[in-house]
Parts: structure tokens; C-alpha cells; sequence
């Protein structure tokens, strides 16, 4: 939550930042661009690198790393001081937020897995929501505890290598890329994390220069999103009630696609709340009415989202935390470009064509996890990357 809390945060004070640095609005919106695409290169280091040398390594040390940066954006003299630590801060804090799906996958066990999942993802939407608003280390205890000390962890048995470092686990998220499962999966929970982070710059547009809120006041409707994010908690936890009954009868064994239903009903969801909130922007009609197509909104992302996490840890099961660092990739990508568009956007075409474009978009998208509910199952079989997911279930 830290990170994607600072992801965020900087966006409240954009205004200060181009008054004191003296760059215009869009170049001052960098600072947010540039962690976004810190978020999605770090994972592409961080994730092999915990596959590797364990998940505690590779996510204490880097977030210390970012929490420096982080210092020295606060106390930056100027403008290109301030992009640069925002960026390598993202590059750092990208850490846990892309090894958390690994360890989750390690913790618990698919029956419980999803549960665990909702916290995760609660921290993920609840730092860019609120953001805005207030601007294998147990081998090692073991052979101490134990006295044993031939108890080790197997990958402390292999001497790695540099290049073979980077030649098997480097490029493993781009290469998870190319399954189809991952790449779709990616693509749409990418384009709705861009659609959330363009809402950065949406919710203060529609509340402040149209309806003329004050400034903390139009950041207020951010909350929205937190309560859609909760009842999309409440849709999955309920979910994993229908899941553990198909993972008993699978003999105890991960049954991915059974994690898709609440992903099939928040596409519908997560595109109404475009629709709803766009169309009734404007100052005549009551600002309950947008604030609902916001909840509409945040109950499909997080839907959404979590299904889509879920889904690649089962199918991916092995390879949990590149799958996770490609999806990560993918959403930073759609993150910094959705925030570099919307203010041009708004003020060319106004709220409603504007949030149409993109649920329009997103409309074309919800097909995706029905697909994958249907054919899911033979298209893993064919990957060599899923096909250990794969087991006789009805």
C-alpha cells in the first residue's frame, strides 16, 4: 500500500509543482508518468530474482532502497532532482507489489488463497484511492534450530550465473507474455488499471472544474472507488466458497478457471460505471449519480483484478511471481500513458465522449473472461508453461 500510495500521492500537489518549477501542467504530470514506468520495469528484475534467491531478499532490500528515494524526492531543489527519485523510487517500491502474489502462492494453499489475495489487492486500489485524498530465509532458521546443517533450500545448490540469470529468469515475464492466458489476462486488468489511474485525473476534473468543488473537497468522491473495492471483496470472498467445492472435488488441486465467475460479472460492471459516470458529469444532474457510477466502477476493478492475480497464480503456478511481474508491466504501461491523455482529453471532448472511448474500450474486453471460463482448460494444456495446472476435473 506504501507504494502504490506514493505512486499517487503526487498528484495532489501538481499545481505547486508547476508554479514552483516553472514547466506546464503536462510536463509536471511526469511525476507520476515516470513511477508508473518505474513500476513496470522493476518487476522484471525483482521477480526472478525472488524465484531465485527467496521472496524476503528481494523485497526487503529494494523497498528500503525506494523509502531513500522517497526522502529525496520530499527534499528535491529541482524539477529534474525530483523526476529522477520519483522514478527510481517506483523502479525499488515495484518490489512487494509484484512479489506478493508469490508469496501468497507460498503461503497458502488455493482453498484459502483468494482470501489472502483480497487483502493484497484491498492495499493495491485502497493506496491510489487514498492517495490522492490526504496527498526463503526458513531453511537457514531450520538448520540453527535444528542443529542439521545439510537441511537447505534447493536453490542453494545451484551456483547461478550472471548470464544465466538473465537468459532463464530476466526474460521469463516477456516469454509468459507470449501464452495467450497471460497476455489477455495482462492486457485487460492493464487497461483497467489505467482506466483507475485515469481517474486521477477525472474525478478532480468533474468535481472541481465542473461542478466547482473546492480542492479537497473534489478529491472526496476517491472514496467511491474504496467502497466498490470493498463490495468486489465481499463478491470474492463469496466466490471462494463456490471455488473450494470445485478444488475438493479436483482431489484438492487448483481449479483456475472456477476463479473467474466474479471477473465475468465486474466486466459488465466496471464498463457500466464508465458509461454512468461520464453521462452525468455535468453540474445539473445530483453528484450522487456519478459517485454511484464510481462505486460501479471500483466493484468491476477490483473484481477484476483480483480474479485476474488469482487466475495467473493458479495457471502459473510455478512461475507465479514473473506472471504477476508481466501483469504488473502491462498495467504500468497502461497506467503512465491513461494519465498523460486525460487532461488533453477532457478538455477537447468533454467528460462524457471521453469516458465512452474508454468504455468502449473496456466493452470490447469483457468477452475475455468468459473465454477463458469455456476454453481455459485446453489452452493451458498446449503451454509448457501451464500445462502442470492442468488435472481431470469436471
Amino acid at each position: 500500500m506504501s507504494a502504490t500510495w506514493a505512486s499517487s500521492c503526487y498528484s495532489a500537489g501538481t499545481a505547486q509543482i508547476v508554479e514552483e518549477s516553472h514547466v506546464g501542467t503536462q510536463v509536471a504530470n511526469l511525476g507520476t508518468s515516470l513511477f508508473l514506468v518505474g513500476f513496470g520495469l522493476g518487476p522484471l528484475l525483482w521477480a526472478p530474482l525472488s524465484e531465485v534467491y527467496g521472496r524476503r531478499a528481494a523485497v526487503f532490500s529494494p523497498m528500503f532502497v525506494s523509502i531513500c528515494f522517497c526522502f529525496g524526492s520530499a527534499t528535491a531543489k529541482d524539477f529534474q532532482t525530483l523526476m529522477l527519485t520519483r522514478f527510481f523510487g517506483a523502479f525499488f517500491a515495484s518490489a512487494p507489489v509484484t512479489n506478493t502474489g508469490g508469496v501468497l502462492g507460498d503461503l497458502f494453499s488455493p482453498a484459502y488463497r483468494g482470501l489472502a489475495v483480497a487483502g493484497y489487492a484491498m492495499a493495491v486500489v485502497g493506496g491510489p484511492a487514498l492517495g490522492p485524498i490526504v496527498s526463503a530465509a526458513l531453511a537457514r532458521r531450520l538448520r540453527i534450530e535444528t542443529g542439521n546443517w545439510a537441511l537447505h533450500a534447493r536453490f542453494e545448490e545451484w551456483d547461478v550465473s550472471v548470464r544465466e540469470l538473465v537468459q532463464k529468469f530476466l526474460v521469463r515475464p516477456i516469454r509468459l507474455l507470449c501464452t495467450p492466458i497471460c497476455l489477455l489476462v495482462a492486457l485487460y486488468a492493464g487497461f483497467c488499471y489505467g482506466i483507475l489511474y485515469f481517474q486521477l485525473g477525472a474525478i478532480p476534473y468533474i468535481f472541481g472544474e465542473v461542478r466547482g468543488w473546492g480542492q479537497v473537497r473534489a478529491t472526496l468522491p476517491f472514496l467511491c472507488i474504496i467502497i466498490g473495492a470493498v463490495l468486489g471483496a465481499a463478491a470474492n470472498a463469496y466466490n471462494q466458497l463456490a471455488y473450494n467445492r470445485a478444488y475438493h472435488a479436483a482431489r484438492d488441486r487448483a481449479v483456475p478457471e472456477r476463479r473467474l465467475p466474479p471477473m465475468m460479472v465486474g466486466s459488465v460492471l466496471f464498463a457500466g460505471g464508465q458509461f454512468v459516470t461520464g453521462w452525468t458529469a455535468r453540474a445539473d444532474i445530483h453528484w450522487v449519480v456519478p459517485c454511484l457510477g464510481l462505486v460501479l466502477l471500483g466493484t468491476g476493478f477490483f473484481t477484476i483484478f483480483q480474479a485476474a492475480l488469482n487466475y495467473l497464480v493458479d495457471t502459473f503456478h510455478m512461475y507465479a511471481a514473473s506472471a504477476v511481474a508481466a501483469n504488473t508491466f502491462m498495467r504500468s504501461c497502461f497506467g503512465c500513458a491513461f494519465l498523460l491523455v486525460v487532461g488533453p482529453l477532457f478538455h477537447n471532448l468533454g467528460v462524457g465522449p471521453s469516458l465512452s472511448i474508454t468504455g468502449g474500450f473496456i466493452t470490447l474486453m469483457i468477452p475475455v473472461p468468459f473465454v477463458f471460463f469455456v476454453y481455459g482448460k485446453r489452452i493451458r494444456v498446449r503451454s509448457k508453461w501451464s500445462r502442470a495446472s492442468v488435472w481431470e476435473y469436471d
